[in-house]
């Protein structure tokens, strides 16, 4: 008997980086007007999860500027799923990441 799996949907993409700190690997991109960084734990315990999936309202200043210092027009994102096609900006030491 074949067991029926659920089909997988694509969100958004996600950009490979390499931590300015320690020189770990990171993977960072946007879902909308989120960030999303998932982090390598590197305490996990075994058996525990080895990476952690955190989000971050994106910088509405930042974003501005992006935009040339407007206010963003409403888009619709049901399509791309929020895909930015610029690439992310890594975080730097000082950002609000949890880790």
């Amino acid at each position: 008997m074949s067991e029926q799996r659920n089909p997988l949907v694509k969100l958004t993409g996600m950009w490979e980086n390499q931590s300015q700190r320690d020189g770990g690997t990171y993977f960072s991109g946007y879902l909308g007007f989120t960030k999303i960084l998932l982090l390598r734990n590197k305490n996990a315990e075994p058996g525990k999860p080895g990476w952690s999936l955190c989000v971050q309202e994106k910088d509405q200043q930042q974003e501005q500027q992006r935009q040339g210092g407007g206010e963003r027009q409403n888009q619709s994102y049901s399509s791309g799923a929020g895909y930015q096609s610029e690439p992310y900006t890594p975080p730097v030491p000082g950002d609000d990441i949890p880790f």
